[in-house]
This record gives structure tokens, sequence and C-alpha cells, in this order.
């Protein structure tokens, strides 16, 4: 693998350290790896001892010249222009744009390395060895910077949820901040140690000192090394560099106004650590650290190791047996160093032990183990994003509307995100889908509403709390819109102009008639004909149309979609589920009509096909399931009434999809699917799978989706459609064969077959 590991500044500290052993241990197991830093910064000590054969760019030599000198940021100790300046310069960052994963540690560095991912598409793993929030309450908490705490959590809050849900991975030091991050904001990042690389122990030899070694800062309470030295007699080594020299010349100041044993010690290189550690007793840390590396690092040197208890290096140590890990306060500390002084064997037995265990925790260890993590989070598929908005109540679900919810409910690998309102919620929890993460539309006074300009109202407000869910997302690889509908295609396209390199699939059912050739209120259809079109020139930008039959693929590429563009996939049905279906005891019907009331379903075509129906099969029964608007479902109560059909014609309502539905279809006789225009009917293969012959009008779909099971006459001829029914009820061989043939037909349109070749083009472009 090509790996950049990414740091703000090369500054004396763990974080820095961690990166170029990541980059030196990298480049030995044969990947090629650079360390890279956002800024240049003037320190004494910049690891030179360490960086032999490791290769440092700055990003910041890429910036505009008048914003290549980082300025410090008043009140903080490492914060700079650059810091917040370079994810705004991200774009001029090319040099990232051939590595195959950034490694980004710490928080200041992982706000770039999201920009540079949405730049150029190079995941990033992202490293936090201390949160925003827990330094701003820890490190600056008695800093002018409390006063504006209110405002910078939320800021805080946002960048770093922002931040982290776009990482591929997320890793901690130790348990302290991976609990902290799932409880912010319900990730899961893996503990992955710091290292060393002290592989040979001290000499051995006669221990005169206490020791404390770190990279020293106010915050740290080095002022406690002070009122240790006047607790003990014994020399007390205080080794590191210094953030701050003012607060080094202030401890020199009091060290010698009060005559201590303290000798300060700086600055201290890598190679120096085993010298230290030689004549260390033990080594004290008075600090709760996210790890203390430094402990590990003596630790390997059989040192035994004082540092409050929780903190991340105790992960890996027991207290009483490596070291002691009292509680936070400075009384329960040198309590502890006392006892240590107290029981020299005990020390020396702590020390070897610790040593011990530290051998399990090399950079080469850590590295590897990254890379695994690594590696093992590449090969994952990132979940799909899918956008399903646009249902319009719970009373009733649309067969196209339960494509995607089938086809999800058998990817059980497969993750995906799916953002809908609470309306489809409810859906979409019926097909208990446990590999669906959802994201919640919030829901508007125009929702479950049938009414065509209520509906668009709720379609608009959708449209917009969509693209700001989209924007709150990790990056999407996969971006799915169920329909050609507004509430999916406008935030799809919206997202897909904005991230070129998500791969937007888009799903269209048929195509809507212009208004002069549909049956139904001509403004409401011009509505619709219109939008449809204004869907279908956004959809020119998705990267795949599927289309649910051949008839409507030669009809886009006849609007100008290419050919190699769209693809057919078939709707499905649980053929062994419904074919062994035992049904319950329920009113039996000699033909069954499903689906939602509208003109263009054929609703109104019913009756005055069952009138002539009856005139043959006087006994002749008829069963109409589905909902819609009142409105609707009064004309065609009128319209039974009128035709004084009630004891021949039955409504019953919508029932769901399951027993209720299957014991309807197992108790009739055949289907009649009255539908003036249809795009694949799942109705239709629901039936021909529980044994039903079906009757039709001649769509497209039968012919091209759909071979045989039917009887077909042509559009609008009630007179043939319902001859056709009569010839079923009547003839039991022909309605035996075309039974036969409607078992036959559905072999091919498989839910699991289905998913299968769903499955296939999500992996096709997961690596385009």
């Amino acid at each position: 693998m090509n790996i950049a590991v990414l740091i703000d500044l090369l500054v004396p500290g763990g974080v820095q350290k961690a990166a170029i052993e990541e980059v030196r241990n990298l480049r030995t197991s044969g990947h090629k790896a650079e360390l890279f830093c956002l800024t240049r910064t003037r320190v004494d000590y910049q690891y030179e001892d360490l960086l032999k054969g490791i290769p440092v760019r700055y990003l910041s030599d890429r910036n505009p010249l008048f914003l290549q000198r980082a300025v410090k940021i008043p009140f903080f100790t490492f914060l700079t222009t650059n810091h917040l300046l370079s994810p705004f310069l991200a774009h001029r960052y090319r040099i990232l744009k051939d590595f195959d994963l950034l490694i980004a540690h710490g928080t200041t560095t992982c706000p770039t390395a999201l920009a540079v991912s949405r730049h150029f598409n190079v995941p990033y793993a992202a490293f936090i060895w201390d949160p925003m929030g827990f330094i701003l309450h820890t490190v600056y908490r008695v800093t002018p910077l409390q006063y504006f705490s209110p405002l910078l959590d939320i800021i805080i809050r946002l960048v770093e949820r922002r931040m982290l849900t776009n990482a591929r991975l997320i890793v901690a030091p130790s348990s302290v901040h991976k609990r902290a991050l799932q409880k912010a904001y319900g990730i899961q990042p893996i503990v992955i140690p710091p290292g060393h690389d002290f592989i040979t122990k001290r000499k051995p030899g006669k221990r005169t000192y206490i020791l404390g070694y770190s990279r020293w800062q106010k915050e740290k309470h080095p002022d406690f090394f002070l009122k240790l030295a006047q607790q003990v007699n014994l020399p007390i080594v205080l080794a590191g560099l210094w953030s701050n020299q003012n607060d080094l010349k202030a401890l020199r100041r009091e060290i010698h106004e009060k005559h201590l044993n303290i000798q300060i010690v700086q600055p201290v290189h890598h190679k120096d650590i085993p010298r230290l550690a030689g004549r260390a007793i033990v080594w004290v840390h008075p600090h709760f650290e996210a790890f203390g590396m430094p402990g590990l690092e003596l630790a390997s040197q059989g040192v035994p190791i004082i540092i409050p208890k929780g903190s991340g290096v105790t992960d890996l140590f027991k207290n009483g047996v490596h070291g002691l890990f009292p509680p936070r306060n400075e009384r329960a500390l040198i309590a502890a160093v006392k006892t240590i002084l107290e029981n020299p064997v005990s020390a020396r037995q702590m020390g070897r032990k610790a040593a011990q265990v530290a051998k399990a925790y090399t950079w080469k260890a850590h590295t590897a183990k990254l890379l695994d993590a690594i590696s093992g989070r590449m090969k994952e598929n990132p979940p799909a994003t899918i956008l399903h908005n646009s249902f319009v109540t719970t009373a009733s679900i649309g067969g196209g509307d339960r494509f995607m919810i089938e086809i999800v409910s058998r990817l059980k690998p497969r993750k995906f995100t799916l953002i809908t309102p609470e309306i489809g919620l409810y859906h979409w929890k019926k097909s208990k889908a446990i590999n669906v993460s959802y994201k919640l539309l919030s829901p508007s006074i125009f929702d479950n509403n049938e009414s065509p300009l209520l509906l668009f109202l709720a379609y608009l407000i959708r449209s917009i709390q969509t693209i700001m869910k989209l924007t709150f997302l990790p990056q999407v690889k996969i971006l799915i819109s169920t329909n050609e509908l507004t509430p999916e295609t406008l935030p799809a396209y919206w997202y897909k102009k904005t991230h070129p390199q998500t791969r937007w699939i888009a799903r269209i059912f048929h195509l809507v008639p212009p208004p002069t050739k549909r049956e139904g209120n001509f403004l409401v259809n011009g509505g619709s004909f219109l939008l449809q079109r204004a869907s279908l020139m956004l959809m020119r930008s998705c990267d795949r149309i599927l289309v649910d039959n051949p008839f409507l693929k030669q009809e886009l590429m006849k609007l100008g979609f290419p050919k190699q563009q769209t693809e057919v996939h078939y709707g499905g049905v649980d053929v062994e589920k419904i074919g062994s279906y035992k049904a319950g005891k329920t009113e039996a019907f000699s033909a069954i009509s499903v689906g939602r009331f509208s003109p263009h379903k054929g609703t109104f075509d019913l009756v005055p096909i069952w009138e002539k129906v009856i005139r043959t099969v006087p006994k002749a029964k008829l069963g109409i399931v589905g909902d819609g608007p009142e409105d609707l479902k009064q004309k065609l109560r009128d319209q039974i009434q009128n035709a004084n059909l009630k004891d021949h014609v039955k409504l019953l309502g919508f029932l769901p999809h399951g027993k209720p539905l299957f014991d309807m279809l197992k108790n009739a006789r055949l289907l009649i699917f009255p539908d003036h225009e249809a795009g694949f009917g799942l109705i239709v293969v629901e039936a021909m799978s529980a044994g039903l012959p079906v009757v039709a009008y001649n769509l497209p779909i039968f012919g091209e989706t759909y071979k045989k099971g039917y009887l077909t006459a042509p559009l609008k001829q009630t007179d043939t459609f319902a001859a056709n029914i009569v010839k079923l009820l009547e003839d039991q061989a022909l309605h035996q064969t075309i039974q036969t043939q409607a078992r036959e037909e559905v072999g091919k349109f498989d839910w699991n077959r289905a998913a299968r070749k769903f499955d296939r083009l999500l992996n096709r472009l997961s690596q385009e």
C-alpha cells in the first residue's frame, strides 16, 4: 500500500514519535510510506535522531506564499493559522492524491484529512489521541478560553462528528478515549496502544533517583515534584522538553529558592532514555494521561511506573504488579512513591515484570496491528446510502416501493444507511432488515396526506431535509434513489454534483404519459408529467438507471439515455414462501384485484367489467383490495351502488403484505390487473406464484416481462377483458393450463435472484 502519515507539527511529543515509527515500520514491511506535516515550525529538537531515512514533506510549502508561515492563535499552545486554513487549501495538496490511505494523527489534522479525502477520494484513518472537547476542558480549563467554552463546544462537536464519521477507520490509543468517543458520537474506535523500540534492557547498576520524564507544560503539574522533593530524601531528575520556557524558568527559580534536590535535564533525545532509566528507581508522572507513552518506554527498561489510576498506559499493566496507580491527588501519589522507596526488592520485581509485558508492545507490533485493521477495513464494502422518501401514507405501499425493501433485507452481509420519513420507517421496519441504519426525516404538517398539492409540499420539504442529512453523513460511496420522484432525485443529483466520486444508482418504474393521454385530473397529470421530465434531466448525471422491464429501457434510449447506462432489474417474489403457503380460512372470491385506487390503474374499469361477467356467471364475486383518496373511494362505492353490484363486488380495503393478502390470493380463482400503465406489476408475479392466472390489458410488460400465465385484452376494451375472465371461470382445462404456465413463469422472478444481481452491480460500482 501507498500510505501518507499526517501530523500537524514536528515538535517533541508522543503523537509525532508514533507517526515517525509508523512510517519507518511501514517502509520496513514493504509498503511505501511518507511523513507529512501541516506546517513547518522552529523548535530546538525535531526528532533528528529518529528521522534518518524517513521522508518528510510539509503541506504548508504548497500554500500561497503569504499563507506558508504559521501564526500562533492566542491562548492556544500549538494551534496556528495553518491548522485552520489547511482544510480550505486541500485542493492544493495534490501530492496526496496518489496515496491509497492517509493516517491522520491528532484531532487538529483530521479536518485537513477530511478535506483531502473529499477532493481526491483518498480514504483516511483518524488516530485520536485526545478529542477536541477533552483538550478544551483539561488543557485550557483555567485560560480565558473557558469563557467561550459553550460556543466552542458546539463548534467542536460539529467538526469532530463530521471528521470522525467520514473516517474509514478510527483508532484510539487506549480505552480512555474509546469510551468517550462511543458516548459522544456512537462510534466504535479500535484501540491500538503506542509502542517502543527499546529491545535491550538497561544495564544493572545502582539506582539512585526518582525520574520524571515527559514533554512538560504547566498543565502536567511539574510543580508536584517540588512537594515530592520535600517528602523524600532522594534526588529527583526531571527530564524532557518544555512547551513553555517561562514555565521552566519559574520552576528553576523555585527549586533554587527552596534548595531542592531536583535536577532539570533537557533536551532529552530518544537515545537518552536507556541512560536515564539506568539509575532510575521509579518513574513518576503526576498527570492523568490518555495514554502516557513515557511510562511504556520506561517500563520496557525495567522501571516500575507510578501514574494516576485510569490513565491509558494502565490498560497494559496491573496495579501492584508492574507499578502503582493511585487516585488523582498529590497525597496518594506521594504515598505511592514512598511505598516504592520503602520496598526496593518489590520495586525491582515490579520493574522486571513490567519489562516482560512491554515486550509485546513494540512499534513493529503497533504498526502491524494498525495495518491489519486498515487492510480489513479497506476490504469492507462501505455502506450504500438509500433515499426512500416518496411514501405517501402508512396505509399502503406500492410494488415499486417494496423493491428496495425486499432486496436490502436479502443482502445481510452489506450495510445500508436509509434516509426516509417516519412513514417510510413504518414500512421498512416490517421487513425486519438488520443491516440498515435509519436516518429519519422530521415529520411535516403535509405528511400522510394524499392531496396532490400537500403531497408536493411534503416532497419539497423532504428534499431539503435529505440534502441536510447527506451533508452530515460520511462520504457516500454509493447513493441509491429508489424512484424518479423529486425527494429522491433532487438530493441525489445535488450530492453527485458536489461529490463526483460518488456512484449514483437511480430507479424508474415507468414513464408518465402526457396529460392529454392519461385519465384523471388534467392539472395533476400535467404536474406529474413535468416533474418526471425534470427528474429525468437530473438522472442523466447518474451512473446507472435501473428499470423493471425491457420496454422501458427502450423508451429511455429513445429519450437519449445511453444503452450502457441503463439496466433491467426485475422485481421478484418469494416463490417458495408463497407457493407453499397454507391459506387460512377467508372469504373466497372468483377474482381479486389489488392496487391503489387511481384512474390510470384502471380502478373504474372494474365495475363495468364485472357487470359483463355476471351476465354469464351470475354467482361470480369480485374482491377489491386497495385504498386511495376518499373522493376516489366514494366514486367507486357509487359505481357499485348504481350498477346494483353490492352482492357481487366487495371492497376489502388495504391488506398488509403477508398473511392477510396471501390468504386472499390463495382463496381466489384468478387475479384481474386492470392497470392502464405499469412498469412491472409486482402483484402479478405474486399472484402467479400463488397459482392464479392473470387477466390484464395488453400492456408492454405482458410479452416483454411476462411471457405466459395470463390472458390480455386491448386497452380499455372491457368487453374482451370480461370475456377472458368468463373463459377462465368456466373452462377448467384452460384455467389449469394458464395456472401451470403462471407457476412456471415466476421462477425467473425470485427475490433472491434479484438480490444477487443487485449485489453484483454494487460490487462493480464499488470498484470503479
